[in-house]
């Protein structure tokens, strides 16, 4: 129910909710309005109001004459909730334990799909960040380097909701990426977060070179490393090189393969050396004309 930007189909409440948290005392056919606009499948009134009256007897939303807003209770419940959550996945000493690793160790971990360790990726670099928050470090900011940046085109939504996360620890994202493909030159167009900072080179040397799967970012002494499953690289690939105009590009049809099953590995190093080394080729790259 509470709205999740990394949902593929939104639910309805949650999309009712979103506008309510956004803008309270609005009268029912205002919230409608603005809900027909945010739902792509569309609603009737009659499955709308359906879905108003459940919220109400639930006790989310409150009615208060003719305007709707949400129930205080349900919000002071939603900030413990959250406040909970926080202190159980981004703070305490298990999360620690899997997650901020010493010095030269490696963890890695496997997934059934690739939109599953995009997930966890998105958490455990999060996780990192807040470690780093109140940890004198000189740069914390995050770099990213790709050939594709399949990620922020199918999965902007996540993408986006990560850069402005790292606005809370003052972090700047760096992402070089080395397609010269469209569906590559419209990633600044899809993220409108102030600290994600995009930029293609001209040639692949240094990490990656010679192949065109693979993804590293770094934040701190942390380097996280993954590549996708080849038949769903291959698909991705052959997308980016022939859509050559965005009419072109059937989103649907690649959100489908992204969520096929296929064992994906993510990897995560704490190797200092080898973090500072791949960080400033990124920042090399940034730094050129």
């Amino acid at each position: 129910m509470i709205p999740n930007p990394h949902e593929q189909k939104p639910s309805p409440e949650g999309v009712l909710l979103d506008i309510l948290s956004r803008k309270p005392g609005l009268t029912s056919k205002e919230v409608f309005e603005f809900f027909l606009e945010k739902y792509p499948p569309g609603m009737t009134i009659q499955g709308f109001y359906k879905v108003l009256r459940q919220l109400l007897a639930d006790r989310v939303i409150v009615k208060n004459g003719s305007t709707l807003s949400l129930y205080s209770a349900w919000v002071q419940n939603l900030v413990k909730f959250t406040e909970q959550v926080k202190q159980t996945y981004l703070s305490t000493e298990l999360t620690k334990a899997t997650i901020i690793l010493e010095e030269g160790e490696t963890k890695t971990y496997m997934f059934d799909r690739a939109t599953e360790m995009d997930t966890f990726w998105d958490h455990a670099l999060l996780t990192i960040a807040y470690h780093y928050q109140d940890t004198d470090y000189k740069d914390k900011n995050a770099y990213s380097k790709n050939f594709y940046s399949w990620i922020q085109v199918l999965r902007s939504g996540g993408s986006v909701e990560l850069a402005h996360s790292y606005t809370q620890t003052q972090m700047q994202w760096y992402m070089a990426s080395g397609s010269h493909t469209l569906l590559n030159r419209v990633v600044p167009q899809l993220h409108n977060a102030s600290n994600f900072h995009f930029k293609i080179y001209d040639k692949l040397t240094g990490y990656g070179a010679g192949e065109d799967n693979f993804h590293v970012t770094v934040v701190g002494d942390f380097v996280f490393e993954t590549k996708l499953p080849s038949f769903i690289f291959g698909e991705i690939k052959e997308m980016f090189e022939n859509v050559k105009s965005l009419t072109d590009f059937d989103a649907a049809k690649m959100q489908r393969v992204i969520l096929e099953p296929a064992k994906t590995k993510l990897t995560i190093t704490r190797d200092k050396k080898r973090a500072e080394s791949i960080r400033n080729e990124i920042k090399g790259i940034f730094k050129k004309d």
